[in-house]
């Protein structure tokens, strides 16, 4: 990448400012910093002059911190100061200081699940893990949610319900071995009608056409009605096939599970399905299907930043990056299938796209770790709004391998590429800072 053309001077500029500029000039020459990061210092040194921070004990250092130019980063004028700074391929360098971003929050987001995966009380609580109002965590009931499917469909159900289980959840399903002894020496009709009516918080029903012909799961689907007409948070209707049912209101929003959809991948549809435990005071099943028209602008998203984002971080940071000495597999977790290398060793770093298969005949170093989730959370992760607590007690990221590797991970990606502090002072021959 090109450095820039000289940054721009005004005829306004103070001493103090010129100062910053040649100093910021300077390292670029040497290519001690990124153009966009030169352009973005450039113009948050212009706002502080303006408003009068300058000079004294709390004049800015020439360095700004990282949470100094968040705000630079974030500002929707970005392309506009770029342009009002310098010379040269401004909406390149607006989109690497929007990436600085977001590989800031994917680094957080990787010390956070450090901090979870290896310090965490695994012992976690249903309340901790039922996240709502106070009016929703009360333990009136029994179940937090109950199950409902046919035989045929157990297979995929039971995935399901394990990650709800696992999410601390309380469970009734009917395949369960706890329930089957729970269950022995009761009239079947009348459990139902306690369990769907009175005990569960949530159903969830997986409607099918073997669903539609059993005698039990209609008799389930009956009770489910009937608490569902006084509470329209109760039922989370699931679609595994075309097959219509006449007792549920048409306007009642499915989670489309149907073959060769998006959430028949048992994973993102059990994410989905957890949110909208989480939330019963909202159409939170409706915000989820509706969410899902953005998943190819999502998958970009991701794309870009393992083709452009990270590729850039490790490019300009190259020494920081070997220090590592590490490989990092990410792996995107659904029904959209891929993965990224990114390899943090001599002689050179590098982000690889692998195809299917591939692993096994790319170059591995002997520490290594794996990181699956799905696309949801990574684009969380690059947005940071992560919490890596409740993404690890869903099962929605999986962590395997040499997992301290994620300290140095995160330090990497939150660390901006500036000079070290030993390169900050004016090199020989320029003017002082102060």
């Amino acid at each position: 990448m090109p450095k820039s053309a000289t940054l721009r001077r005004l005829a306004e500029d103070t001493p103090w400012l010129q100062k910053r500029l040649t100093v910021l000039e300077s390292w670029l020459d040497v290519q001690k910093i990124e153009p966009y990061l030169a352009v973005v210092m450039a113009e948050y040194h212009r706002r502080e002059s303006q408003a009068g921070r300058e000079p004294g004990p709390k004049a800015p250092a020439i360095l700004p911190s990282m949470d100094d130019l968040a705000s630079m980063y974030e500002d929707p004028e970005l392309l506009a100061v770029m342009k009002s700074q310098a010379d040269g391929p401004w909406e390149v360098y607006a989109a690497q200081a929007r990436g600085t971003t977001m590989a800031r929050h994917a680094g957080q987001a990787l010390a956070g699940l450090e901090h979870e995966a290896l310090s965490s009380n695994p012992a976690l609580s249903a309340t901790e893990a039922f996240v709502g109002t106070d009016q929703d965590q009360n333990n009136d009931y029994r179940f937090d949610v109950a199950i409902s499917c046919a035989g045929a469909d157990r297979d995929f159900v039971q995935r399901v319900a394990q990650i709800l289980q696992r999410s601390k959840l309380r469970v009734y399903y009917d395949d369960n071995e706890s329930n089957h002894v729970n269950m022995v020496g009761r009239d079947l009709d009348k459990e139902i009608e306690r369990i769907y009516e009175r005990e569960a918080k949530h159903c969830v029903a997986f409607l099918s056409a073997a669903y539609a012909a059993g005698e039990w799961t209609r008799a389930e689907l009956r009770a489910m009605m009937r608490r569902a007409a006084a509470d329209e948070f109760y039922l989370k209707p699931i679609r595994l096939d075309d097959t219509t049912f006449p007792e549920i209101p048409k306007g009642l929003v499915y989670f489309d599970a149907r073959k060769g959809r998006p959430l028949s991948d048992a994973t993102l549809l059990s994410e989905l399905l957890l949110d909208a435990l989480r939330k019963p005071r909202v159409n939170a099943g409706a915000e989820a299907i509706l969410g899902l028209t953005e998943a190819d602008d999502a998958i970009q998203q991701i794309r870009e930043f393992f083709d452009t984002i990270a590729p850039s971080q490790i490019r300009w940071r190259k020494d920081a990056a070997m220090a590592i000495n590490a490989s990092v597999q990410y792996s995107i977790i659904g029904p959209v299938r891929e993965d990224w290398l990114i390899f943090l060793g001599p002689p050179e770093p590098s982000v690889t796209k692998l195809n299917l298969g591939e692993v096994s005949d790319v170059a591995i170093l002997p520490q290594h770790l794996r990181i699956k989730a799905t696309v949801r959370e990574m684009i969380k992760m690059m947005k940071g709004n992560f919490d890596a607590r409740q993404a690890l007690i869903h099962g929605t990221v999986d962590l395997s391998g040499d997992l301290p590797v994620l300290r140095k991970m995160g330090d990497f990606f939150q660390s901006d590429g500036r000079p070290k502090a030993e390169d900050a002072a004016a090199p020989a021959g320029q003017p002082p800072t102060g």
